[in-house]
């Protein structure tokens, strides 16, 4: 049975690593908090505090940038560095999409690898609710979705260091600092790179907040890329994949049989993301159509579940760990909170399986 009971987690996990620490050696490296989540499935908040209580007691040393340690009996650690680096990753409530999850993930080895203690308390985006702060402050807090920019503000209000990490919409006025992929030259990207392929037939799926589309940066890159084919003179003919028409074609693959069939019928597809261009691949092979030989796909976001199978997605990777790396620094080198600045990581394409010329 595991030994961290659901009535008193963060007590039982304290006598547990008190157990662990008993059939350790002073000097000897103490299991991460992402080992200790995993190995007795409890969450970060509760790993964090009981690593505060043991490092409080002395029992434990935790060294930036290189790990946690069991402690010689006169180490003698003083209360106030025990949450040293301790950084608040902000999340939308709810359930987390693939591609925040894959941030969480990603921010996670990079907070261990830094030596940064990290939580990651799920918040609404309006900014009303108390944040569930930790007792000792943390150094500072990430949002991990532009969504919660008014929580940013208000953490920025009362002396906090915080920054934003995710892309605003297109034409939002900077008020808070922001980390982000430079999603106008990403999208741009991807339609680029179907067009110099050949394709003159192409168009672009987001079926999960299509009516956000038109105020994206990713979509006005899109544009970009047609207008300039446009402009030099080749005819491009674009369309957009709708909500309802991708959800017909999901419960029905003969109807995406059938539009794909005719003679205007585009040749390639950028979709959203990576998870709407698989599920996209999915329907188009149910219906009989062959990826890439018939129809090109291209995601974006570079995860790592759409890139390791048989079939590697070509995409658009916005570089997120470059994102968090620079989001943290920018905590670290900001005793204040105050500056403001916008930070854009450019973005590169990743070539796989699922493009090709179009069919002649």
């Amino acid at each position: 049975m595991n030994p961290v009971r659901s009535a008193t987690k963060h007590a039982q996990l304290t006598r547990t690593l008190e157990e662990l620490l008993r059939t350790l050696q002073p000097g000897d490296r103490f299991p991460s908090q992402t080992e200790l989540m995993r190995q007795y499935g409890v969450s970060d908040r509760t790993v964090l505090r009981s690593l505060d209580d043991l490092t409080r007691e002395g029992r434990l040393i935790r060294r930036r940038g290189a790990g946690t340690f069991v402690a010689a009996p006169s180490s003698g650690i003083h209360p106030t560095t025990a949450v040293e680096g301790l950084v608040a990753a902000l999340v939308v409530s709810g359930d987390p999409t693939p591609f925040y999850r894959h941030c969480l993930d990603r921010l996670s080895l990079l907070a261990e690898s830094l030596g940064f203690s990290l939580i990651t308390p799920h918040v609404s985006g309006d900014g009303s609710e108390p944040l569930p702060l930790e007792e000792i402050p943390p150094l500072g807090f990430l949002a991990l979705n532009y969504s919660l920019e008014p929580v940013v503000r208000a953490l920025l209000a009362r002396g906090q260091r915080a920054v934003v990490v995710g892309a605003p919409p297109a034409g939002v006025s900077l008020e808070a600092s922001c980390v982000s992929g430079d999603h106008e030259h990403g999208g741009w990207l991807a339609t680029n790179h179907l067009f110099a392929l050949g394709h003159r037939r192409i168009a672009f799926l987001r079926s999960s907040g299509e009516a956000l589309l038109p105020r994206t940066e990713r979509w006005r890159g899109h544009l970009r890329a047609l207008h300039e084919a446009n402009s030099r003179g080749s005819s491009v003919n674009s369309q957009r994949i709708s909500a309802d028409q991708f959800e017909l074609w999901r419960n029905h693959p003969a109807e995406a049989a059938e539009f794909f069939s005719t003679p205007e019928a585009p040749t390639a597809v950028a979709a959203w993301n990576d998870r709407e261009a698989d599920l996209l691949i999915r329907v188009l092979t149910a219906a009989g159509i062959p990826v890439p030989e018939q129809v090109s796909v291209i995601g974006y976001d570079a995860l790592p579940e759409f890139q390791d199978g048989p079939t590697p997605l070509t995409t658009v990777d916005q570089h997120v760990d470059i994102q968090l790396r620079r989001a943290l620094q920018f905590l670290e080198s900001d005793p204040n909170g105050v500056r403001r600045s916008m930070t854009l990581i450019v973005p590169t394409l990743v070539a796989g399986c699922t493009t090709a010329q179009p069919p002649r």
